[in-house]
């Protein structure tokens, strides 16, 4: 689960199947009691129709917990990161930041940075799409060090720079040349 919307519909498909939870957060849900082994068949066949899946192994659930605690730090907070991540996923996870991303890494196939680096763009897509927002504000709201450092990383991870995108997602067919 990865935003608002992806709760709630956990929310009515725990009400829709009568199970009790005390809570349901961003990769988790808390049910009130376990499941038995059939609440458990259907809650899995329902989460897999919306997207989602219902994870066992101890590594898999505390790596979904590590990516809900970024992407909630990335796109529902005001401003970048306050600390090194390394830092903050150690105090929130009371891990060895090294144990920890050898397990994101082996788990998820690319590494915490390449992750964050990912949700950042992502973010940068989403403040584009507002058109309230110059570059380098969004440069400062995203954590990057200039425009010129977010246009560049931008366009290495997406091909293109955010004029580019911006202008390909509202349809803005490119500048004609002059000499033509």
């Amino acid at each position: 689960m990865v935003c608002p919307r992806c709760i709630l519909a956990v929310e009515q498909l725990l009400d829709e199947l009568n199970l009790e939870y005390k809570e349901v957060n961003l990769g988790s849900a808390q049910l009130q009691k376990p499941l038995s082994e059939t609440d458990q068949t259907k809650l899995e066949a329902r989460l897999k129709n919306l997207g989602f899946q219902l994870l066992r192994d101890p590594d898999q659930v505390l790596i979904e917990d590590v990516k809900a605690f970024l992407i909630q730090q990335i796109h529902h907070q005001e401003g970048p990161f306050t600390e090194k991540v390394s830092l903050l996923l150690q105090k929130r996870f009371h891990r060895d930041y090294g144990a920890l991303s050898r397990v994101f890494s082996l788990t998820e196939g690319q590494t915490i940075e390449q992750f964050i680096s990912g949700q950042r763009i992502e973010k940068v897509k989403e403040l584009l799409s507002y058109q309230q927002y110059r570059i380098q504000e969004i440069a400062d709201i995203v954590g990057y060090s200039s425009a010129a450092h977010l246009s560049s990383h931008f366009k290495k991870r997406t091909g293109q720079a955010p004029s580019q995108y911006n202008e390909k997602r509202l349809g803005i067919p490119p500048a004609s040349d002059p000499a033509q």
